[in-house]
């Protein structure tokens, strides 16, 4: 067993697929895809500066981070 936080791997948010009209966010990093009938009329990534620093200040960021980054990456390779 490990003592990890419950925020563990969590850093990014999910981009299995993509979500739209809905803000959506990690423990830092979210993003929002505006969608008006077919066309994507705005998006923006969110990446707030003080999240990302309790993160880096965490005893455990080196790993989360792998692992967030390895999830991102594992979403991303079986997207449909």
């Amino acid at each position: 067993m490990t003592n990890e936080p419950d925020c563990y791997g969590t850093i990014f948010p999910s981009v299995g697929s993509l979500v739209e009209n809905k803000e959506i966010s990690g423990k830092v990093f979210g993003y929002e895809v505006v969608r008006t009938g077919i066309a994507i009329t705005r998006h923006a990534v969110a990446a707030p500066r003080e999240a990302w620093r309790r993160c880096m200040e965490c005893p455990h960021f080196n790993g989360c981070f792998r692992r967030s980054a390895g999830t991102v990456l594992r979403e991303l390779a079986i997207r449909p």
